[in-house]
């Protein structure tokens, strides 16, 4: 008897541990498989991942490609005026003629160039002065490269001192006469 029961315990014992080892690799696949998964779903998500990036440079770059056509369009619509009397710069249409004194929206941070042209203005004494709204340079005496007027005797009413002084015309040429150039105003006179 006693060795039928050690027969029978043992027949159990290798029963018992072939079920715990057949349990064992099945868990060991069951694993396995689930780390095969994970894998799956992360080159899935890579790649949509890898797709959205690819999709948010291209909107990127589109958007940079269009706004730099935008402002291309904006350089050959309008141009940058001086206003001599407010002294301040507006901007003007040349399609439609309207203007305004806001930098068009679509320039972003950049800016149309103003026109390189001296402009003459008066300061707060009435004294004649010039200035570039390109350069930003400003001159008391006229440029060096501009026909100005020749008149030369032209009383100076923007002085307000009397005697009343005479000197050259701060003028810019617009007509000739006799070979010589000289402003509307002083043109009149001749």
């Amino acid at each position: 008897r006693k060795e039928i029961l050690e027969t029978i315990g043992e027949e159990e014992k290798a029963r018992l541990r072939n079920m715990m080892n057949l349990a064992w690799s099945q868990r060991q696949k069951e694993i396995e498989e689930a780390k095969q998964q994970a894998r799956i779903a992360k080159s899935r998500s890579d790649s949509r991942s890898e797709v959205h990036a690819i999709s948010l440079v291209g909107k990127a770059c589109r958007k940079w490609l269009a706004r730099k056509k935008l402002r291309v369009l904006c350089l050959e619509t309008f141009e940058k005026n001086f206003d001599s009397i407010h002294h301040a710069y507006f901007y003007t249409n040349t399609k439609t003629g309207e203007s305004q004194w806001s930098k068009p929206r679509a320039m972003g941070i950049f800016d149309i160039p103003a026109k390189d042209e001296w402009i003459l203005l008066r300061d707060a004494h009435n004294f004649p002065y010039y200035f570039n709204p390109r350069s930003m340079d400003m001159s008391w005496n006229p440029p060096p490269h501009l026909d100005m007027c020749c008149n030369k005797d032209l009383p100076h009413n923007w002085w307000n001192e009397f005697p009343i002084r005479t000197g050259p015309c701060p003028n810019f040429s617009t007509a000739e006469h006799r070979g010589k150039r000289y402003c509307t105003e002083c043109m009149i006179q001749q």
